[in-house]
Formats: structure tokens, C-alpha cells, sequence
């Protein structure tokens, strides 16, 4: 979920479709959701601390931050947000 500075609303079509382009495949098109936004207020609210590297949330039905990662792709990440999944399903 890209998120956007508010003020850039008015640029949104040429901004969206340079995002389709970049899309590799229709499914990746499907589930990207661009928010504009207070982008600095988002990353106060939110702790983040690079805005450089990729933030990853899970969040949970009351929109409480359950897990949290940063960067680029990595299995190890993965793997950590698996068994946060995990321990939140309810028991059989």
C-alpha cells in the first residue's frame, strides 16, 4: 500500500499510472490500494523510523499493530510473520 503525500492528490492519475506500468502482472495491479495521505503523520503515528526501507504491518480487527517488520524481501522475515500468523489463529 504506497502511501502519498496529500498534496499530490491532484497529480493522481499520471502518478496511478505510472504505478500500472511499473505493476508486473494484473495480480499485482489487483492488490495494490495507493493511499494520499499525511505521510509524516502516518510515520509518527506509526513509529517509523526509515522511510527509506519497506515497512510491513499486521494488523489486527482492532487495527492494533500485531507484527512489524522492515527492508527487503527475506525468507527469515518470512518466516517470523508465519508464526505470528500462526500463534493468532484460535484453537481447534
Amino acid at each position: 500500500m504506497p502511501l502519498l503525500p496529500q498534496d499530490t492528490v491532484d497529480a493522481a492519475l499520471p502518478i496511478l499510472g505510472g504505478m500500472t506500468l511499473a505493476a508486473s502482472n494484473d495480480r499485482d495491479r489487483a492488490r495494490t490500494i495507493v493511499v494520499f495521505t499525511d505521510v509524516e503523520a502516518f510515520n509518527r503515528l506509526m513509529e517509523v523510523e526509515d522511510t527509506g526501507k519497506v515497512q510491513l504491518f499486521l494488523l489486527d480487527a482492532e487495527n492494533q499493530v500485531r507484527w512489524r517488520g522492515e527492508g527487503a524481501y527475506q525468507y527469515e522475515t518470512l518466516r517470523m510473520l508465519e508464526a505470528v500468523l500462526i500463534d493468532l489463529l484460535p484453537e481447534a
